[in-house]
Order: structure tokens, then sequence, then C-alpha cells
């Protein structure tokens, strides 16, 4: 087990306590408080006098997601006896008067959920929590909270929120300079589009670069998989919340990738992404809830569309900025080829997911990828050809399986809660499971018809399609 703690303040008694707490090599202290910090976490690039200083359990939740984070890169999951699954002890040092003591065990269990991994979180009562500066609002009003990932789902549910007149609170997370430049240069165009509705928040979260001289240096990074990133993400949107005295928080993300659906037996449970799956969405309203002491819901809007139906659904005065946006998840690979002008890989999954739905409107372009899967596929490894595969796979599969089989990939990725998901995709009518049987019917025939027309005749061929 992994023993994590964050140091609350740059007081001499905060240092010496996380000494205490975790000698030198038994465990890891994450630090944002010192001036040899371990850490950046910046919730403003406003000045001194337009920010506000946050304090008490969002604080403290924002503090304990940024430690969980932080610390998901210093322990291998290769030295664990299943080679996925570890264990971490989470100290959160807090005020007497933070309500953070009441929501510890469930938000354990959402990390649990979301990463794979084991945790248990405690607090200790310190003489002072943690304080964190926030901008000051720019309105009097904001109608959402919407996370802001730079993403095509991200950019959809932010404009439609917008479309309907609402003023809306954007917040990113970014830890590189290529994720900061695409968000600003996403709302900077959003800004020009809806003037006066749009609030933009960016927050930075990273580990600083080692130096043997840090208060409390880390090990070396040692694992990408960030599976409790969205835990932070959306932590980072409930202390806005709270600033905006606002209970909805848009978390966008089509439903092939919320509800998780296995494509197959290799991405199964935390395997796979389960980032914004809908019993990890219930989790967090009840903690946010908790903390607000009223309800508070955390909303997928797209939780029953594909990336195909959402791009479908878009003004045709938004497919620049869709063509802006970034989706790749193999980004850092691509900067090892020296194509720098080239941002997206073409052969992951969410390339693509993002190909097919662009080609469906028209504005699929070969060119702005490193790869042309759909044309190249028996010319790459199979690495760079896996994702297809197991997505041709999945929908030759679907096509032939009956309705007890597709119910069974409804439930592979983990418990769903029916009732809730009227509240938490924000619709009218309850969402059984024969509406998401209906809504993945017509993903696999969309699908289908997009890689007939994309793919060439040799691909299709190797694909059984």
């Amino acid at each position: 087990m992994t023993r994590v703690t964050y140091c609350p303040s740059n007081a001499d008694a905060d240092r010496k306590w996380c000494e205490a707490v975790l000698p030198a090599n038994k465990g890891l202290v994450v630090d944002w408080v010192t001036a040899m910090n371990n850490t950046a976490l910046r919730l403003t690039d406003v000045p001194k006098t337009e920010r506000t200083i946050i304090s008490g359990a969002f604080a403290d939740l924002v503090a304990v997601a940024a430690a969980s984070y932080i610390a998901d890169e210093c322990v291998s999951r290769a030295n664990t006896p299943d080679g996925w699954s570890r264990e971490f002890e989470i100290i959160a040092p807090v005020a007497e008067s933070s309500r953070f003591s009441n929501i510890c065990e469930m938000l354990a269990d959402a990390m649990q959920f979301v990463s794979g991994d084991k945790y248990s979180i405690r607090t200790t009562m310190r003489s002072t929590g943690v304080s964190l500066e926030v901008g000051l609002p720019k309105t009097e009003q904001c109608d959402a909270i919407c996370l802001f990932s730079g993403g095509v789902d991200s950019l959809a549910g932010a404009i439609h929120l917008l479309d309907e007149g609402k003023k809306v609170c954007l917040v990113s997370h970014y830890a590189d300079p290529l994720t900061m430049s695409i968000h600003d240069a996403l709302r900077t165009r959003l800004e020009e589009l809806y003037p006066g509705q749009v609030d933009y928040r960016p927050c930075f979260v990273r580990r600083t670069r080692g130096n043997k001289k840090q208060t409390f240096p880390l090990p070396d990074k040692v694992d990408n998989t960030h599976r409790v990133r969205s835990v932070l993400f959306v932590a980072l949107a409930a202390i806005h919340a709270d600033l905006y005295d606002v209970n909805r928080i848009y978390m966008p993300e089509n439903g092939i990738i919320g509800l998780n659906i296995p494509l197959d037996s290799s991405r199964a449970g935390a395997l796979s992404t389960r980032t914004s799956h809908p019993f990890l969405i219930t989790k967090l309203c009840d903690i946010i809830s908790s903390l607000a002491g009223r309800d508070t819901i955390v909303i997928n809007p797209f939780l029953v569309q594909s990336k195909i139906e959402i791009v479908s659904s878009l003004p045709r005065t938004t497919y620049q900025l869709l063509e802006d946006t970034h989706s790749c998840a193999k980004y850092d690979m691509i900067r090892w080829t020296g194509q720098t002008s080239i941002r997206h890989c073409g052969y992951c999954l969410p390339c693509i997911y993002r190909r097919m739905a662009f080609h469906n409107i028209g504005i699929d372009r070969r060119e702005d990828y490193l790869k042309d899967i759909f044309n190249e596929l028996p010319k790459l490894s199979h690495n760079m050809t896996r994702d297809l595969r197991s997505l041709a796979a999945f929908l030759v599969k679907y096509q032939r399986s009956d309705l007890l089989k597709r119910r069974a990939m409804v439930m592979a990725n983990g418990s769903i809660p029916f009732a809730r998901l009227s509240a938490i995709s924000e619709t009218e009518k309850d969402i059984s499971i024969g509406e998401v049987i209906d809504f993945l019917d017509r993903f696999v025939a969309d699908a289908i018809r997009m890689l007939r027309g994309m793919c060439s005749k040799d691909v299709l061929n190797v694909l059984g399609l």
C-alpha cells in the first residue's frame, strides 16, 4: 500500500507534520505550497486583485483529487499481483469545520470504480485546512458549469448550452502547452460567437520538474493511465459551481464512451476507461450534493448519443471549431515521429470515432492524421490496427447477438443505475435498458455504414465487413 498526503500550507508546523506522517521513502507528499514544490496547482491565471480564496470542503475535495492524480503517476501497476490494481491510503489534513470527512468513503468508492485500484481516505484535523485561489465571478449570473476538455464532445456540449442562451462557466484541466493552446483557441472563438455568455476557467495541475532540492521529492513518473483524472476534473468543476452557487455540472461525453460497452475482453472493467460511466456520475452527484448541502447534478447530455449523432446535430457554422478540437489518445507518440504539424494519430479509438463523425458531415480529411487506418491497415503494425479490428469485431458480434446477449454487453462494465439515468442525462422520460439497446442498435448501423464508405475493399475484407 502507498500512503499519500499533501502539504496543507507553507507553515513550518505543516511541513514538519508531513515529515512525521510520511518519513523518507515510506510514502508520497504532494506539495504545491512550498517554494521548492513538486506539483503545480493553479486554478486561475488572472491578476491577484481579481482573485478570491476558497477554503473548506470543496478545497479539500480538489486537494485530495489532485494528490491522487499525482500519486497515480508515481506507482507502477506492473509490480502488483494482478498487474493492474494498486493500493492507496490518502491522508487528508482538513480544518475542523470541513464537511469533507462525511464523503471519504463515497469518494474512495468512486476512485476505486474508475481506476481499478483500492483506495482508503481518512482525515486528520489540522489548525488550518487547504486554501485555494480562484478567479472572482465574471458575471452576476451563471446557469451551468461545463467541463471543457478541448475534444469534440465537450465543445458540442458547450455549444448546445450557449445556443439555449445560458451563461456558462467552462472549466478546463490542462497539464501541457498543447492542451492549453487548444482550449484557449476554442474558448476565444466561443467568446466571439456568444459574447457575454462565456466564463473560461483554466486549471493547471501537474508534477513540476524533478529536483533533488524539492521539499518533498517524488519518484519518477511510471504510469500514464490517469484513470482518476475524471474525479479531479469534476472536483475542479465543483469548486466553481460552489463559487457561482449553481447546482448543474455538465460532463459531455458520447454514450459509447460513457456507457463503456467493452469492444472485447481486454477492455473489461477498469482496463478500459470508465471516466464518465453512469455509476461514477451518480457517485459524484452524491459527493458534491453532500458537500454543498443541496442536490447538485452532474449531467451527461449525450448519454444515449454517439459521436456521429452529436456532430450531426451541430450547425454548419461550428464546423471550423470542430476541426480545431483535439481527440487523439496517442499524441505523445506522434511527437517522437517529428510530425509537429499533425495532432492526431488516426488509429486510436478516439481518432476512429472522430473520423467517422466528421465523414458523416463531409469534413473528414486524411491529411490531418498521421496514418490513414481506413486504407493503410494491411501495412500497419498490429498495435496500430488493434482498435479498428476490435471495433469491427464488436460490430459484427453485436449484429449476430440476440437481445439477451446485448443486455449483457450493456451491463458488462459496471452496474448502471437506470432509476437515475433520466436525471443525469437531463431527459424528460425514463431511460430503460431497452432505450440503451436502441441507442446501440443505431450506433452499430451508423458505424458499419461509415466504415463501408471510408475503408478500401482490402480493409473491409480484413475486417469482415
